[in-house]
């Protein structure tokens, strides 16, 4: 039998990164602070190798150099697009310098999912990669498509918090365009938002970082305690260097800034939903797992107590104590049906 590129990642346990600059010492750098038990990290020197790999290598994501010599990043990325196998791998474009609004846009156009700008924050880098690390390993056990994936979640909803009616307006009007089916709330207020919170079930929130009498951190703790499954996307206008870092260390999803940038926020928008996908079928199999081992350890007492029964009485089991055994044993047959039901639908929803 043949085993797809996703059955043999599962069989290694390990999800494969690519990261392409044409500088050995930011690829040893990146190397190290990405490497961990479960995944492998190729590098490349140049564009044609990092081709070369992505012919043998299925990997869940590339982190490509913009600059360099004889092919750059943009081109590097069309040839990534251009190939069957390579086409839906997401891309994160590093570059030394910041880019002006045309390359941003090109690069989105390339399939890029974000552009990280140097020097990189290294909890920055960590938690993208980290997410998209998560991500492959929920397609692998469940060999569903992103996409599959995504259909199952037509009915999250995506909350945004902003206190400016523009903003309001323009983002949601944006992100339908490119997410059609997803379904949004929107609040000019902290509070109105908090009070949604605690009635409606969300599947992403994007909340901006500045508002009257009380800042996005605030909003992300509420969140956190309400709905902690739920990814919380900070929204900022405001380029102070280590928004982005702080924002991370405290437990935001990712970060976005003014003047959103549309194909960009939906990108990340649809990360966070297959997050949130990715972390109920966590918190899901956690409670089948403890229903599962409750059922167990009520079975091992019945058993337990009716091998008494018979013990204290081997020649004598009738009439009321044979009554009492073979109740001990429906019992028991009753948890075992149930364990099958349950080992049965974590299979299936794995």
């Amino acid at each position: 039998m043949v085993m797809t590129e996703h059955q043999k990642r599962g069989r290694t346990g390990k999800v494969n990164i690519l990261v392409v600059d044409d500088n050995q010492a930011n690829l040893n750098a990146l190397e190290a602070l990405l490497d961990g038990p479960d995944r492998s990290i190729f590098t490349a020197l140049s564009g044609n190798e990092a081709l070369r790999i992505l012919l043998k290598e299925d990997v869940a994501a590339v982190l490509l150099d913009v600059k360099m010599e004889t092919m750059d990043g943009y081109e590097t990325a069309r040839l990534i697009r251009s190939r069957e196998k390579s086409h839906d791998i997401p891309i994160i474009f590093l570059s030394a310098y910041h880019q002006d609004e045309l390359d941003i846009q090109k690069g989105y156009a390339l399939g890029a999912v974000d552009f990280l700008f140097r020097p990189i924050a290294p909890s920055i880098v960590k938690a993208k990669v980290n997410c998209f690390v998560a991500l492959a390993k929920r397609r692998t056990l469940s060999d569903l498509p992103v996409e599959a994936s995504l259909r199952l979640l037509q009915d999250s909803r995506l909350l945004i918090i902003d206190d400016d009616p523009a903003l309001l307006e323009a983002l949601p009007v944006s992100l339908q365009l490119r997410l059609p089916s997803l379904q949004m709330d929107l609040c000019e207020s902290p509070q109105d938002a908090i009070a949604r919170l605690t009635t409606t079930s969300y599947g992403a929130i994007i909340c901006d970082f500045k508002m009257p009498a009380v800042d996005g951190f605030s909003i992300l703790r509420e969140a956190q305690r309400l709905q902690p499954l739920t990814p919380v996307l900070l929204m900022t206008g405001h380029g102070e260097a280590t928004f982005t870092p702080r924002a991370i260390e405290a437990g935001a999803y990712d970060c976005l800034h003014k003047p959103f940038q549309g194909e960009f926020v939906a990108l990340a928008v649809k990360r966070a939903l297959e997050t949130y996908a990715l972390r109920r079928h966590r918190a899901e199999m956690q409670m089948l797992l403890k229903d599962l081992s409750t059922q167990m350890t009520e079975l091992e007492s019945l058993t337990l107590v009716a091998a008494r029964e018979i013990d204290d009485t081997p020649h004598a089991l009738e009439g009321g104590r044979l009554q009492k055994v073979k109740g001990l044993m429906e019992q028991g047959l009753l948890l075992t049906q149930s364990q099958v039901h349950t080992v049965r639908k974590m299979t299936h929803n794995m």
